[in-house]
């Protein structure tokens, strides 16, 4: 006598995992593929044709929001503030350097342009070992080794320090001004309000006429 085979009969899906299947296919990528795999009993080229159409959908928002993200961000613009940022703590340090070496001896000639006769100037860029001396050698002519404000021996340099941008000492022999141009497009207001005689720069010393 043949044994009959007892047929399992599915439980149909509940309403709400499929909700929420169709809502995570629609909103949450790659979560709707999952459940659909787990919980629907769709036909498989069903779930193959729905998460091939979900990708190609996510694709061009993904590259959307990236691109919005970087736009909102900008590394680079980051990147050109840090700099920014460096080059004004290192100007404001070099100032005060060669404000205590000016105060000391505010009628000595030799003061600001201790290696050379006045009107003296120095740039960072320069292809030269002493570039970055305290002792007058370096592109500022003021000997500020004995200030102890920074490191002896350890003149800073702008970040770049190429054609473009460099820190740039100027005296004549009275009075002092040093400059550099900013990167970032939100610096440039320092550049605008330090009071000095180029908008373009940002200026910082006795006189911010003495670069010309």
């Amino acid at each position: 006598m043949a044994t009959a085979t007892k047929q399992v009969k599915l439980q149909p899906v509940p309403t709400w995992k499929t909700v929420v299947t169709v809502l995570s296919l629609l909103f949450f990528f790659p979560l709707g593929i999952v459940l659909m795999f787990l919980w629907m009993r769709w036909p498989l080229w069903v779930k193959i044709l729905l998460s091939a159409g979900v990708v190609i959908m996510i694709i061009p928002m993904i590259a959307i929001l990236a691109a919005i993200v970087v736009l909102i961000i900008n590394p680079l613009e980051l990147t050109r503030r840090a700099r920014d940022a460096t080059r004004l703590s290192d100007l404001s340090y070099i100032a005060e350097a060669i404000n205590i070496t000016w105060v000391a001896a505010p009628n000595d000639p030799k003061t600001l342009c201790s290696t050379t006769k006045a009107p003296c100037e120095g740039k960072s860029n320069i292809s030269d070992p002493n570039v970055k001396n305290l002792d007058g050698l370096g592109w500022i002519k003021a000997d500020i080794s004995k200030t102890k404000v920074i490191p002896p021996t350890s003149l800073m340099v702008d970040p770049v320090n190429d054609d473009k941008l460099y820190y740039r000492y100027c005296s004549d022999g009275k009075n002092w001004e040093i400059d550099t141009a900013l990167e970032s497009e939100k610096d440039q207001k320092y550049a605008v309000d330090d009071k000095g005689d180029n908008p373009n720069l940002y200026e910082i010393g006795s006189d911010l006429t003495v670069c010309k």
